[in-house]
């Protein structure tokens, strides 16, 4: 049995009898298809992968595997290919599919090629965004630019990487974290063409990981990370630096001492998470960086300066005797923003975003 007939090329091809799998059947439902016709409208030719992702996510992880163990298919194939199949049957069999637009021939901003939409890999688009209007390079700058390169190594210095790693927060404003280029959607950190493009030519000359463990750490690829970020100056660190980081305004209009303040300010305000600057302890001429949903939100950039520790414990006293919520964060906090997040999330007691 033919898939299809006069399938375009950037569809995937599907047997119809694919959208009446029973055992997905169990559990699909009308919101389900909803998230499909989102991916539709999202991702357009690439809807499957994108709406694998968003029903998985919304899918009880009971049901997800009871159906990988009953399902004969999955014992052949690679469940997430099982289902992504299924969704192009069942888009198709339903008529939904007919609102995928077709991919776009486009101009690399980067080097000036034509490119069409659908010659970039689903790697390129999961880094890149769901959106169509950050597929703005061709598939041979996303593979230069995108990945973790070792040619990239080559005359790399640590001045070097010192110097592409302060270009990197200076760009996106914020302190970098070691997988920024790995993250989904990384291009949004910034706006506009001109600073996406400059972040993409950041990505075409970024040490690997292996380089930076090399020159400024040992095995623990977290750690030197770090003294990286403390060795560029992206980072403060009491025991070398005494004098407070960058100042600049936040995103939401706060004036932030740090960069690594502004990381903080800028993910709570683009979280939809209100938060208070500078609000003052209960007594003594102290202030804390945030108050978010009573919680006090203390950067202590300078630990390891004596002075600075010591106003570090009377604040601790301070918020033990009133009861204070006080959550701390340092500099190696920083390093690994993703985790950090996500710890603050839980301890604030508040929804946010990446």
């Amino acid at each position: 049995m033919n898939m299809s007939v006069d399938l375009p090329d950037y569809l995937l091809p599907a047997r119809p009898e694919w959208a009446e799998n029973p055992y997905i059947l169990a559990w699909w439902s009308d919101a389900h298809d909803q998230v499909v016709e989102q991916a539709i409208e999202i991702a357009a030719w690439d809807y499957p992968w994108f709406a694998v992702q968003s029903l998985v996510a919304m899918t009880p992880e009971r049901n997800l595997q009871e159906w990988r163990a009953t399902d004969p298919v999955c014992q052949r194939y690679a469940w997430e290919n099982v289902l992504a199949y299924f969704v192009v049957a069942r888009a198709r069999a339903t008529g939904r599919e007919s609102a995928v637009t077709a991919p776009r021939e486009l101009t690399c901003l980067r080097c000036g090629s034509a490119f069409k939409e659908n010659s970039l890999t689903g790697g390129h688009l999961a880094r890149l965004g769901p959106e169509r209007e950050n597929i703005k390079y061709c598939k041979q700058c996303c593979d230069d630019c995108l990945y973790d390169n070792p040619m990239h190594d080559r005359g790399q210095t640590k001045a070097s990487i010192r110097q592409w790693v302060r270009d990197l927060a200076d760009l996106i404003q914020a302190v970098p974290p070691s997988g920024l280029f790995d993250q989904p959607g990384f291009i949004e950190m910034v706006s506009g063409d001109d600073a996406q493009t400059r972040l993409m030519e950041l990505g075409s000359r970024r040490p690997t990981l292996a380089k930076i463990r090399r020159k400024f750490g040992g095995p623990d690829g977290r750690d030197a990370w770090f003294k990286l970020l403390v060795a560029s100056g992206v980072l403060e660190d009491g025991t070398q630096h005494t004098v407070r980081g960058i100042r600049s305004v936040a995103k939401d209009g706060h004036v932030c001492l740090s960069l690594a303040e502004r990381t903080i300010d800028d993910w709570l305000s683009t979280s939809g998470i209100a938060h208070t600057k500078e609000p003052a302890y209960p007594e003594g001429n102290f202030r804390a960086d945030f108050l978010v949903n009573g919680c006090y939100i203390e950067y202590f950039g300078l630990v390891g300066d004596a002075a600075y520790d010591a106003k570090i414990a009377l604040k601790r006293k301070i918020a033990v005797a009133h009861d204070m919520a006080l959550v701390e964060v340092f500099p190696k906090d920083m390093a690994h923003w993703a985790e950090t997040k996500a710890a603050l999330l839980s301890r604030l007691g508040v929804a946010g975003s990446r």
